[in-house]
Order: C-alpha cells, then structure tokens, then sequence
C-alpha cells in the first residue's frame, strides 16, 4: 500500500476513534492506544506500515517541537510565573530524585548494573506533556493545577533528556562519572535552552506584532517552532536544551506575540491549526505506542515489568508528598488533593519511548530496558489514564458538574452578546451602521442580555454553590482589567517598571489569596434586572 494511502487510512481512522471516544467519554489519547492494539492482537498485517514506526528521530524532531510549542503557547505568563515555585521543584529535582530513587529500587529488585538502572530511571522519569496536556484539555481540571501538571510535564522534559544523554556516557563506559562535570553541563544545557528561547520568542514576537496577514502569523509560529528546536540540536549540537527552548518561546510568543495588529480571527486560526496539528500527531502516536507494544514480550518478562512499575509507583509517591512540603513552606501553593492529581496524574508516554529506543545498541540490557519501558507507558496510558477521570470527580477538582456547565455555557453566552452590543455601537460611532439599524440590532442583542441575566440568576438561587463560582470569575475579570490599566501606564510613562511589577505582583497576590480562601458566599438575593438604557456600553 503507497504511503499516502496509508496516512488517508490512518487519518479516517482517527477521526473515526475520536468521534467514539466523545461518545463513550474515554480519553481519545487513550482511545487510539487500545486502537493499536488491537490492530496489532489481530494480526491486521494488510496495513503495512512500514513507513510509519516509532523511532526516536521521528518523535524528537518531527512531533515534540509541535506538540511543545502548541502546550506552551496556550499558559498565561503571569499564573506560570505564580506557580514557578512548584513547577521548578517538580521539574528539576523532582528529576533527580525521580532519577535516582527508581534507579536504586530497580536495581535492588532486577540485579540491574548501577549505571543502566540510573538510565531507566531518568527516561521514565520524563512525564510525558502530550498525555498531560490532552486529559487537561479533557477533563477541565482546576487552572491553576492544569498549570502546574503543564509546566511540570513540560520543563521535566528538558531536564530529562539532558540527564539522559550524561547517563548514556556513563552506562557505555564513554564518560567517566564527575558530579561538577554534570552538573555544569546540565546548568548550561538548562540555561542555555532558557536563553536561546527567549530570544527566538521575543525576535518572533515582534515580527508577529508588526503583521497584519493571518498566514503570516500561522507561517511564523511554524517557523518558530520547528525552527528553534533544529537550531538547539543541530547548530548548537545539543549544548543547549531544544525542549526548553521550544517551551520558552511559545509561552512568550503564546503571551506577546498575539497583541499585535491582528485581531481575534487571526488568533483563532492560530489555535485551531495548531490543535489541528497536535490532533494529528497525538493520532500517529498513540496509534503507534499500541501497534508497536509487542505483547508476546511483556508477557516473557510480566515479573520484571510488574517489578519496575511498583518501583515507578512507589518513587513517583515519595518525590511528590515530599517536594509538597517544600512548596507549601510558605503558602499552600499545592492543597493535598492537589498532590494526588500530580502524583496519580503523571502519565509515561512518547517521550520515555524516544529515550528508550535511543538507548546505545551495544549496551547489553537495552532490550530489556525497551520492555520495562513499554510496559509502563501501557500501564500508565490505560490504568492511570482510564482512573484519572473517576478520581478528579472523587475529588471535586473538575468543572464537571452538569450545573456548573450550564452556567459557563450561559456566562458564554452572556459575554458574547455583550460583546455583539459593544461592537455595534463601535460601528455605529464609525458611520458603518445606520440609525435605523443599530437600533433595531441593539434591541435584539439587549433582550438577549435580560434573558440570559435573568437565568443566570435563577441558576444561582436553584445551585446556590455556583455564586462561589461566579465570584471567582469576577475576581479574575477585574483583576485582569486591572492589570489592563497598570500596563497602560507603564507605556505612557506615568508609572516607573518597577512600580508597575510592584502593582501586578499585589494583585496577583490578592487574587491567589482570594481564591485559596474556602469560603461560603451567601445565597444572594435576586432582583429583576434594572432596564438597560439605550446608549449603555457593557
């Protein structure tokens, strides 16, 4: 079968898992998964897909940049900067720990050489950001936690890799172990990745904020993110990270690069060819993580896989509640049942098989280090994937009530005509809209917005909980409209730089404050809507 015939398959088949999946409420990632499987249990060789195998070139260089830089470019700046804490301890010695707790267990309960147990303990220390990143966007988890999960899976990346590739030395006998000499590396590789990122982001930034062509934006932002990720691994040959890299220039781009000329068309078509894309590659994926898990293997080795996962389950658990205490020295930044979505949530995928697969050939356990790995990304895919949902809801940490949906949908809708109202008396002031008509338009668009005031009240006094919800959506708007106007001041000069950080930094503060506080809202009490006048903005 061509080539391009089996990517038209392999897409249909996609579209024909996602459309399932959406209607049994399982996780799509997780959907194409058992998918692969079952073309491979079923022996389905007229496919031939021997163009299509999981290598770790393909998913380095031709999937991460794109699923990174579409993750990244969706996180606020300001709430990843308040989670930096977290994020930082999760990622970075969160690592470490990872690396060298479940290196020492598996080495303990498989005989494995010291140095090859330390190289499967930092591969499958990597949580992997196209899984994360997926069931976030599923389920609807907390933003604030979808924030740290994110930045987690997205930073540990990084880290990962490069302590890979120092283990990789040492395992082959090509290194010899010095921790100034990896820790060096390791801050520079970090660092480095920190920088390059950076200035690819704000360089792109400002070509984006200077176009008005949508194509362009969509152009640059390709650009950006493939581009950037070659730079690191290619020019640079791997002395500053390619994952950081990317991460780093698609929060900036994702946070300064959308405030240029174009409007709200051009950023919708960002985020829909991008999701697009990532559609497509998580499709490729999952679909070959299943096909190419070999069964019969895992079944030989099931007591040394059975082994490492209890190993992998039993590190995950001390390095989490552990660094909890760390971050909440000083506020609880991370609540516990927090701590059992970060420590059930961290789900194995693409990455950790990249790694694997790249492992040296001459390394005498790699096959048995590719079958560990294999065993635990299905095990993390399926079981953590398919309990992760039941447990959010266990715990109330989901928008997932059919109430509080309503109540978004409303809030949705309310905000749009709102918007429609503002914008006609924009056209309106413009000579773009006659008498006659922005009269007629402001009629319909006002009735809408005393209908949908007029259920979301009702809604509140039938689910009196969902003023508490209210209440922290309009703490964020103003809070948003506050910085709104700190940033208006800065670039007129009125108020210094450091004034201004002062300022966002209070209000950030106040707002994370208000929302860690547990506190009852009363039931409030419901008046008719006052009569909306008729040249009244919103």
């Amino acid at each position: 079968m061509e080539t391009e015939a089996q990517v038209v398959i392999l897409l249909a088949v996609a579209v024909l898992v996602g459309y399932i999946s959406s209607k049994i409420r399982v996780p799509y990632t997780i959907a194409m998964v058992i998918t692969g499987l079952g073309v491979s249990l079923a022996q389905l060789r007229f496919w031939n897909l021997n163009a299509f195998h999981l290598e770790p070139r393909l998913i380095l260089l031709t999937f991460l940049p794109g699923l990174l830089f579409e993750a990244s470019y969706h996180i606020d700046i300001a709430q990843f900067r308040d989670n930096l804490r977290p994020i930082l301890l999760l990622a970075v010695p969160g690592v470490f720990l990872s690396t060298l707790i479940t290196g020492l267990l598996v080495q303990t309960v498989l005989g494995l050489p010291l140095a090859d147990a330390m190289l499967f303990g930092v591969l499958i220390s990597a949580t992997d950001p196209i899984s994360v990143t997926s069931l976030i966007k599923t389920l609807g988890v907390d933003r604030r936690l979808g924030i740290i999960l994110e930045g987690e899976s997205l930073f540990n990346d990084g880290v990962s890799i490069v302590v890979f590739g120092i283990l990789v030395g040492l395992a082959i006998g090509a290194r010899s172990f010095s921790v100034i000499g990896g820790i060096s590396t390791f801050v520079v590789t970090f660092l480095g990745g920190i920088l390059l990122g950076g200035l690819a982001g704000l360089l792109f930034s400002e070509f984006m904020r200077r176009t008005e062509e949508p194509l362009i934006d969509l152009g640059l932002t390709t650009v950006l993110a493939y581009g950037v990720y070659l730079l690191a691994e290619q020019v640079f040959h791997g002395l500053v990270s390619p994952v950081i890299a990317v991460v780093v220039a698609g929060i900036i781009v994702g946070n300064y690069g959308s405030e240029g000329r174009h409007g709200a068309t051009t950023n919708a078509m960002i985020l829909v060819f991008w999701e697009f894309i990532v559609f497509l590659i998580n499709s490729a994926i999952f679909f070959l993580i299943g096909f190419e898990v070999d069964l019969g293997q895992l079944a030989i080795s099931i007591q040394p896989v059975i082994l490492s996962i209890i190993a992998i389950l039993a590190t995950r658990a001390i390095v989490v509640y552990a660094l909890r205490y760390l971050i909440n020295r000083r506020d609880n930044l991370v609540p516990l049942r927090w701590a059992h979505i970060i420590y059930w949530g961290g789900l194995r995928g693409a990455v950790s098989i990249a790694l694997a697969l790249s492992l040296p050939l001459n390394l005498p356990t790699r096959s048995l280090l590719i079958t560990l790995t294999f065993g635990y990304v299905l095990f993390s895919l399926i079981v953590k994937g398919l309990t992760i949902s039941p447990l959010l809801h266990r715990l109330g940490l989901t928008c997932a009530s059919s109430a509080e949906r309503s109540f978004q949908e409303m809030m949705v809708k309310m905000a749009g005509a709102q918007a429609a109202l503002q914008a006609i008396d924009d056209l309106h002031r413009d000579n773009m809209l006659s008498d006659a008509m922005t009269r007629r338009l402001r009629r319909e668009y006002t009735e809408s917005v005393r209908s949908y005031q007029r259920q979301l009240d009702l809604m509140v006094v039938n689910e009196p909980t969902l003023a508490k919800v209210n209440a922290q959506l309009v703490q964020r708007e103003i809070a948003f409209s506050q910085k709104q106007a700190l940033v208006q001041l800065l670039r007129r000069g009125v108020v210094s730089e450091e004034i201004y950080r002062m300022g966002i930094h209070e209000i950030d503060e106040r707002l994370r404050q208000e929302e860690m506080q547990d506190r009852i809202i009363p039931e409030p009490h419901v008046e008719e809507p006052e009569p909306i006048e008729q040249g009244e903005h919103y």
